[in-house]
């Protein structure tokens, strides 16, 4: 692991757990979905982490980090306890990061963190679970008609997914972006990371 002995044993245990632990930190943000919103989300996780691992990255750093990731699948359920550590650690990775490696690989990194938060926000529509029913229905007559105007203009829909992000999951990205020094908005870091994973 070439990237990863760069670290100190501190700083390598905190840069692969947090993949993992900032889809823990998103997937307690808002619990009004309750027990089948975590599962969804957890599921959602797992997913990605697996898929991540056996995926090809432009940076060869953040490809080992989500091998060692997924290796340490053990570790998970001690390191989803330090998930309101996220936030913070993600500024700490940032530096360390910075401080050890080229900009490109911290791009990478960021990029890859955020990407995992916000699939993982959009796992489970926590807003249907509690809302009347004929405001879902208006919700999906609407999701309709954005699907059609897409179609027809070429665009994407995208109020489908928008829809699953809750407010407070929302709030939650934006401070996450903000403790990654994200300055791009989340829809162009999510269509990188897809881009990504298509090759």
């Amino acid at each position: 692991m070439a990237f990863l002995e760069k670290f100190l044993a501190e700083e390598k245990a905190m840069l692969v757990s947090l993949p993992y632990r900032v889809g823990i930190w998103i997937s307690i943000i808002d619990r009004s979905g309750g027990a089948e919103s975590s599962g969804a989300e957890i599921a959602a996780l797992e997913k990605i982490i697996d898929q991540k691992a056996q995926g090809m990255f432009e940076s060869a750093f953040v490809h080992e980090v989500m091998v060692e990731t997924c290796t340490h699948r053990s570790d998970w359920p001690q390191w989803a306890g330090r998930a309101q550590d996220v936030p913070a650690d993600s500024e700490k990775a940032v530096a360390i990061i910075a401080a050890k490696l080229p900009p490109h690989d911290l791009d990478a990194y960021r990029q890859n963190v955020m990407y995992i938060a916000v699939e993982v926000a959009k796992a489970f529509r926590e807003f249907d679970a509690q809302v009347p029913f004929l405001s879902r229905a208006f919700d999906l007559i609407r999701m309709f008609l954005d699907k059609l105007t897409g179609a027809t203009r070429g665009g994407a829909h995208e109020f489908a997914n928008l829809k699953n992000i809750s407010y407070e999951e929302d709030v939650a990205l934006a401070r996450l972006s903000k403790a990654l020094g994200l300055s791009s908005d989340e829809e162009n870091i999510l269509e990188e990371n897809e881009d990504d994973e298509n090759e």
